[in-house]
């Protein structure tokens, strides 16, 4: 499974180094906010600081931080998502260059290829928070209740959509952007490919697989394995862990970082969430 570096803490500015009042922001659920609070308390205490935390869910970050870069008002550390970067500091000058606080952050804790992914026209603009990846989770109790074993395949969730559908359950659920990665998933299976070739920056995808994907997350939809995006929809703008039918185990997995294992295994009112390999798509 590849990794990627999904996360970055970044220092804004050389003065916010040595001041006595920061502010930072990140997001993420409930589990996170405590965590981090807590550790900014023990940070605070130790090197005399004052940390200010600023923390939202996911939904909405990203626009919120641009908004904030833009008027000037962004915290004085940021968790980033890697993306960003290439969008707010393409030439590096966008955030401080950590290198410059070696002294005060042991960077000997990050392999020079993990610190690379932070790096910028050769500025290291962010550390990561965390080395993570995509990974099917599964409701146990959802499939215990049908009278069906865990599932290992694209297949094995065909056949349980068969019985889960007649409860108005579904064995898997593949909306908004997780719809994306399931059809790049298919696509990146089937031609042994990234989307895009590093060597030439051009898409390495043709017309054809890119169609075969699409119809591949259909024949999801149309097997019932998935609910459509109508019915998705139709519950509200509501993230998959606050979806009352993923907490009463209507929806029996999704694809989802390994860092939100809690986020998605807290709500669930019977069972636990358990991991399975990689789904291979066939053809």
């Amino acid at each position: 499974m590849k990794t990627t570096l999904t996360a970055l803490a970044l220092v804004l500015a050389a003065s916010a180094a040595s001041s006595a009042e920061l502010r930072m922001s990140w997001w993420g659920g409930d589990g996170r906010h405590v965590a981090t609070q807590e550790a900014l308390k023990v940070c605070g205490a130790k090197f005399g600081h004052t940390i200010k935390p600023e923390f939202t869910g996911w939904q909405g970050h990203g626009e919120k931080v641009t908004t904030q870069l833009a008027g000037g008002t962004e915290a004085d550390i940021m968790q980033i998502n890697w993306p960003w970067l290439h969008q707010f500091s393409r030439d590096g000058s966008g955030f401080a260059d950590l290198r410059e606080f070696s002294d005060q952050i042991d960077l000997s804790q990050w392999t020079e290829e993990q610190l690379a992914g932070g790096t910028m026209n050769g500025k290291l603009n962010g550390i990561p928070v965390s080395v993570t990846g995509r990974v099917f989770y599964f409701n146990d109790a959802a499939f215990q209740k049908a009278g069906l074993p865990m599932p290992t395949s694209w297949a094995d969730l065909a056949a349980a959509a068969k019985v889960m559908n007649a409860e108005d359950a579904y064995p898997f659920d593949a909306a908004k952007l997780n719809a994306i990665f399931i059809v790049s998933l298919a696509a990146t299976q089937a031609t042994g490919k990234d989307m895009i070739d590093p060597a030439t920056g051009e898409i390495a995808w043709s017309e054809e697989d890119l169609t075969a994907a699409l119809n591949f997350y259909q024949s999801l939809v149309d097997q019932g394995v998935i609910r459509a995006w109508k019915d998705a929809v139709a519950v509200g703008n509501v993230e998959l862990f606050d979806d009352p039918a993923w907490a009463e185990g209507r929806i029996g997995g999704s694809y989802e970082w390994d860092s939100t294992y809690a986020k998605y295994a807290d709500p669930l009112k019977e069972g636990k969430l358990v991991p399975v390999p990689p789904f291979q798509v066939e053809g």
